[in-house]
């Protein structure tokens, strides 16, 4: 890793080198001639309005879960197995668990007894209204009735909460599968001991409702928007997909929007967790202008170009670098698309200095 950093760090003062003597080539030959200093120049071009943009993304299910046992048990039996396809509802694992059953059926006979005690109670309590209005009892009695009544009343609410709750556990010795998908791990067998969110049962997901994940850089993510066209590449074919959603911001780290899209219709060429090649024809909002990269300068900390204009007078105005491509760079600012740029152009130059503008020489045409 070392070395590749100084292999890069010799490269670019070796660029950086290069550059500074062109210039200071240009600066010499232009001072040893009398008159304007003679400088050459190019004409900048018009980028692409529309980008092609091929970026790594990863197909995964739109709906995934590792399934796990809601309450303890012995796997009594496993319905499913690796690769199998399920429907919604469908029982993929049967639990027992006698103690539960033991502590249900106790719950359920004390649901009865306080039943059983509430009517009793109620009906004493009739008889001791009916006796204190025609004052035969006291006050302080009916009082004591009515005690009574929310003591039994409370009974039977307690027991046919825990009865409740108890059944909710019983419901899930069976596990049912929460959406069509199919099995993509099985992590237990028959007889297993399992325990209450601690057991891995299955991993299940969707293979035909796949969705794929892709991470749009900063200079495209303006550009990218819900609905818009993509193609999705693996294994030589091309699927045509749409952007479902975007995260509405960039990641602070790495400066991505992190985006989603759906495939047209269900195909057999996306597999969940391939690596894939995700196109995007991102339009442009701007103009933008392709330059040589040696026609871009930057003074007093701006990045600017010279623009050679009427009376062969130089004007710098600054611009913002788009992308780089190598012998040329993208710029936006402005700059005429009809201007003449100059290339390497000195350091002694000045807004508003003469100079003599040498066009490039046609290329010749190749002889057959």
């Amino acid at each position: 890793m070392k070395k590749l950093v100084v292999v890069i760090t010799l490269a670019l003062l070796a660029a950086g080198a290069w550059r500074f003597s062109k210039q200071h080539e240009a600066l010499e030959h232009a001072q040893q001639q009398p008159g304007p200093l003679a400088v050459r120049v190019a004409h900048p071009q018009p980028a692409a309005t529309v980008l092609q943009v091929a970026l790594p993304g990863s197909v995964r299910p739109k709906d995934q879960v590792t399934l796990y046992a809601r309450t303890n048990g012995f796997l009594r039996k496993v319905e499913v197995d690796l690769g199998d396809r399920v429907k919604k509802d469908q029982v993929l694992v049967r639990l027992d668990a006698p103690d539960l059953a033991a502590s249900l059926a106790t719950t359920t006979a004390r649901l009865d007894q306080a039943n059983a005690s509430l009517t009793l109670v109620r009906a004493q309590h009739e008889r001791t209204l009916v006796l204190g209005t025609s004052g035969n009892l006291s006050a302080q009695d009916i009082d004591a009735s009515s005690l009574r009544l929310k003591s039994a009343e409370s009974e039977k609410a307690l027991a046919t909460a825990e009865q409740q709750r108890l059944t909710a556990l019983v419901s899930y010795l069976t596990v049912r599968a929460p959406f069509d998908g199919t099995i993509n791990r099985r992590y237990v067998d028959d007889g297993a001991l399992v325990s209450a969110e601690r057991t891995a049962l299955f991993d299940l997901a969707t293979t035909g409702n796949l969705q794929v994940d892709v991470d749009v850089p900063q200079w495209a993510a303006s550009q990218v928007k819900v609905g818009m066209a993509a193609a999705v590449v693996s294994g030589g074919k091309s699927v045509p997909a749409k952007v479902s959603r975007t995260a509405g911001a960039l990641d602070p780290m790495l400066r991505t929007l992190h985006t989603e899209l759906l495939p047209d219709a269900e195909t057999t060429v996306l597999v969940p967790g391939a690596y894939v090649r995700v196109t995007f024809a991102v339009p442009r909002d701007e103009p933008v202008l392709q330059v040589p990269s040696s026609a871009v300068a930057v003074r007093g900390g701006v990045t600017m170009v010279g623009v050679v204009g009427a009376g062969d007078l130089i004007h710098f105005v600054p611009v913002k670098l788009v992308r780089e491509l190598g012998r040329d760079v993208e710029v936006l600012g402005d700059v005429p698309l009809e201007g003449r740029l100059a290339l390497y152009p000195p350091a002694g130059l000045v807004d508003g200095d003469p100079v003599k503008a040498v066009e490039p020489e046609p290329k010749k045409a190749a002889t057959p």
